[in-house]
């Protein structure tokens, strides 16, 4: 599943709970939590970030010409 669908899906869920009625507060946010769980989005994960770059590192980043027709 992409994670447009995930999210689309996930909103849509929290949606149909959120408008409905519970007899506390503490229910409705078991039922959100249930609506979250049931789509099978998983948490966001950092990944790891490249090294730092030493400026003796850079030989040449880009080079460009532009010319008139």
């Amino acid at each position: 599943m992409f994670r447009t669908q995930a999210i689309t899906a996930y909103e849509l869920r929290k949606g149909e709970v959120w408008k409905q009625q519970f007899e506390s507060a503490s229910a409705k946010a078991h039922a959100l939590i249930e609506a979250v769980e049931s789509t099978g989005i998983e948490p966001f994960e950092q990944p790891e970030r490249f090294p730092r770059i030493d400026l003796e590192e850079v030989r040449l980043v880009c080079c460009l010409e532009i010319q008139s027709e």
